[in-house]
């Protein structure tokens, strides 16, 4: 037990400084391209979440009664950013032309919506030891539902939509609703209650083989 424990533990510390890294790349870049501003978007505040995150796993602030519930919100929120992003926004942010990764712009934006969301997602399954209960699954709800109303109410005013499919000039207050409430936030619960169950599946395997 002491071997495979220890084995875990570092195993930990080394994915949890890669993900102190790359989210902190994501978080710099964002703040130098468009100063505060970056943060008007969900994407950029998904990663900003994630590397507070990492930073309380630095500092060994897990065990603080509200990590695992920052953790649940940081994780449902860029689990939406990856999915949403490949769904709904990849063809109007890339062009048609042939892209490669290699570009830094292409590799940032690789990395705030595609590697960082799987990355995170597998993390949390692995590493978080503290599970967030079925009767807590609205808490993972918090931070893109404050977005979307905030969005909404300040939308009119600013004429600033982050997303097209949020845009009420553009595609009217109830289609916004529809796709949002309707459509959106079902699969979101269901992609909620998934990783819920997932990571009590992965948890057990954890306890029962490795530190037994």
């Amino acid at each position: 037990m002491k071997r495979s424990m220890k084995k875990l533990l570092t195993y930990k510390r080394m994915f949890s400084l890669i993900g102190l890294i790359f989210t902190g790349v994501a978080v710099i870049n964002a703040l130098a391209y468009t100063s505060l501003t970056s943060l008007r978007y969900f994407t950029n505040q998904s990663n900003l979440i994630l590397f507070l995150i990492f930073i309380m796993i630095y500092f060994k602030k897990e065990n603080h009664k509200l990590f695992k519930y920052i953790s649940f919100i940081g994780m449902l929120s860029i689990g939406i950013t990856g999915v949403v992003y490949h769904l709904l926004l990849t063809d109007l942010m890339i062009p048609s032309t042939v892209v490669t990764i290699y570009d830094l712009n292409n590799f940032l934006n690789f990395l705030v919506h595609t590697f960082n969301p799987i990355y995170f997602v597998f993390y949390y399954l692995i590493f978080v030891n503290e599970n967030v209960t079925y009767k807590k699954l609205w808490v993972g709800l918090i931070h893109p539902l404050l977005y979307f109303i905030i969005i909404l109410a300040t939308g009119p005013f600013t004429g600033f939509y982050a997303y097209p499919f949020l845009d009420v000039s553009l595609n009217g207050l109830g289609e916004v609703l529809k796709i949002t409430l309707v459509i959106m936030m079902p699969l979101i619960i269901i992609f909620d209650i998934l990783i819920l169950f997932v990571k009590q599946k992965v948890s057990k395997f954890i306890s029962k083989y490795l530190l037994k």
